[in-house]
């Protein structure tokens, strides 16, 4: 019973097809993979070969044909269903902190992690990449590539601080999703002025206790929590493509 098992395919797909809105992309694909096997997509840019994988983790909502693995038929089913059976796809990775164990300059040596990170891009298996960072001056410089989609900077565009500005700026340019991370500063803007004030991780500095006790008296005065303004503060902004 468990040879036959391991004889008939682990993923089977036939006649699969898929749509973008009223486009029609794929037009019946056919493949298998066995167990232990390694199989590989091939063509042009515009080929598929992206929308093929996410037909079949049931990314893409509107397809047809047939996708079994281990025997299930997968058409049919949400794609958080799909995942826990140990078939994913990852739209959205990070290169976190790198400014905490390598230079921009490492960082972007032949064989380092963004040459990695823009590889997987390339073969499907991630949708897009992203940098997550704190220092404005380094994260432009990986913007500035162009090989990242989406940037992620946290505690630098809030109530007390806008220097991440000129980074939001250079990513409009460049077509880049600006994510803005940690609206509260830590905190300071969530619970407001306490015995343990705090801003990015560490001791407020006196002008942000300041901005922030000012802030918070004009919030008093029109009944409007200050965690409320500091995250529409964000929210708000057409600027920010989302808000964590």
């Amino acid at each position: 019973m468990a040879e036959a098992l391991l004889k008939a395919p682990l993923l089977k797909v036939e006649g699969l097809q898929a749509w973008y809105g009223e486009s029609h992309i794929l037009h019946g694909v056919d493949f298998e993979i066995g167990h232990g096997e390694l199989v590989t997509l091939l063509g042009r840019n515009g080929a598929g070969k992206t929308t093929t994988l996410q037909s079949v983790m049931g990314i893409v909502e509107k397809r047809s044909g047939s996708v079994t693995f281990e025997g299930r038929q997968l058409v049919g089913h949400p794609s958080n269903e799909i995942a826990r059976l140990g078939i994913a796809y990852c739209p959205l990775m990070y290169f976190h902190d790198p400014e905490y164990y390598m230079t921009f300059e490492e960082a972007m040596l032949p064989g380092g992690p963004v040459e990695a990170l823009v590889k997987l891009k390339e073969e499907g298996v991630v949708g897009n990449i992203g940098i997550a960072a704190g220092p404005i001056p380094m994260m432009l410089e990986y913007v500035k590539t162009d090989l990242f989609q989406v940037v992620l900077s946290h505690n630098r565009y809030t109530l007390v601080d806008r220097s991440a500005e000129p980074l939001m700026e250079e990513a409009i340019k460049r077509n880049v999703a600006y994510v803005n991370a940690a609206p509260y500063g830590g905190g300071i803007l969530a619970k407001g002025l306490g015995d343990n004030a705090r801003y990015m991780y560490r001791e407020a500095k006196p002008q942000t206790v300041e901005a922030v006790r000012s802030i918070q008296a004009a919030c008093a005065r029109h009944q409007i929590p200050l965690a409320a303004a500091a995250l529409q503060f964000s929210l708000r902004d057409p600027r920010v493509s989302s808000t964590v």
